[in-house]
């Protein structure tokens, strides 16, 4: 069955471009020059959290491919410092990030790291630390981890926690207590910060530049690159259902899609609301047929569109809390050039949740990343 749907999705997402040049030497839009792709891993080799974990062994996968086929695997710092400057970077530019403070990341995942020489982002709820568990890191191996010059510490809220749930006063609180917290322990405070459960709300996204941090990392799945909203970059998630090195290497290569106008413009389900909207750039407008999206719980959905570029997912018996993830893609490579090549996507991803939050539980920390060779969301 999943062989057939993919077969069925492959003639769906027929390729719009022409010409016989290779895909990665070719700046079809401005926003390809300065793209990059971030992974994000959760519990590494810990089987007993399926929704959340990658085996060791699929991540040593990961690990050798990064660092024998040709990526180029940079700091967090100097792909930010590109995307705002729109600054050009090589082709599989990506950036490697850990969240969750749990030992399994420091026991298991930083040493491939570290002894393949690739930076990485371990991203922390200073509250975790704090409760000297067995479970999570402490303060002695963060501060260890501080001093190598391949790991970037990233902050958190200071409780690993649902943001959007609480009030203003609270939401600011938990922030400025983590950023206390980071200075008191290792003298500064982190440039980068990642939102637990990928959740946000275009009030807290605010409060970031005004507190000092340069950038901040979601859970929805995409492409930064110039033009990317620089408080909530897009990472593709990384567990055991989703993360074979098939489709490691297809999100690795994947190419930026921005969109505009979205509806919802941010990340929260109204009441009411039955459909998801956005428009495409105009450099991509030609392309608006060979558009498919995909929604978890449903699979692929129909869509209308304008001649102005807007995309209307027309959707039915949506949720009214939890939440749901969306991804659309538009193929890359041509018809010619997929006759000895794998396609290349165009990635758009969002993460929406309903006004009270996602009902997930504090393990549960990701949500799959729909792909357009995954047929088994639609079964």
């Amino acid at each position: 069955m999943g062989k057939r749907l993919l077969i069925l999705c492959t003639m769906l997402l027929l390729p719009f471009f022409t010409g016989s040049a290779r895909a990665e030497d070719i700046h079809r839009i401005a926003q390809d020059r300065s793209k990059a792709v971030f992974f994000v891993y959760f519990h590494i080799g810990e089987d007993q959290y399926p929704g959340a974990n990658i085996q060791m062994e699929r991540f040593r996968e990961h690990v050798l491919e990064m660092k024998t086929s040709g990526y180029n695997v940079l700091p967090l710092g100097e792909i930010v410092s590109a995307i705002e400057n729109d600054t050009p970077l090589p082709q599989h530019t990506v950036g490697i990030t850990l969240e969750g403070a749990y030992r399994s990341s420091f026991e298991n995942a930083v040493p491939l790291l570290l002894e393949a020489g690739l930076p990485f982002t371990i991203f922390l709820a200073p509250e975790r630390i704090d409760r000297d568990s067995d479970f999570y890191l402490n303060w002695r191996e963060v501060k260890k981890l501080a001093r190598n010059d391949l790991v970037t510490i990233g902050a958190m809220p200071y409780s690993y926690d649902h943001l959007i749930r609480m009030d203003e006063n609270a939401q600011r609180q938990q922030i400025t207590r983590a950023i206390a917290r980071f200075q008191e322990e290792l003298g500064n405070a982190p440039e980068f910060f990642a939102w637990p459960h990928g959740e946000y709300t275009p009030d807290l996204q605010k409060i970031l530049p005004e507190l000092g941090f340069r950038a901040g990392f979601g859970q929805q799945s995409g492409v930064a690159a110039h033009g990317s909203d620089m408080t909530a970059l897009p990472r593709f998630s990384m567990t055991d259902q989703y993360g074979g090195l098939d489709r490691f290497r297809l999100t690795a290569q994947s190419f930026p899609f921005p969109a505009l106008q979205e509806d919802p413009p941010g990340m929260i389900w109204r009441d009411g609301q039955s459909s998801i909207g956005f428009t495409l750039p105009q450099e991509l407008r030609d392309a608006a047929d060979r558009l498919a999206c995909f929604v978890s719980d449903i699979g692929k959905v129909s869509l209308t569109h304008t001649e102005d570029g807007h995309i209307t997912l027309q959707l039915e018996d949506m949720i009214a809390a939890g939440r749901i993830r969306m991804n659309c893609t538009l193929p890359v490579l041509t018809a010619e050039e997929t006759k000895h090549r794998q396609q290349i996507w165009r990635w758009y991803g969002r993460l929406f949740t309903g006004k009270d939050g996602s009902d997930a539980g504090d393990d549960d920390e990701t949500l799959i990343s729909l792909s357009p060779d995954n047929g088994a969301f639609n079964e």
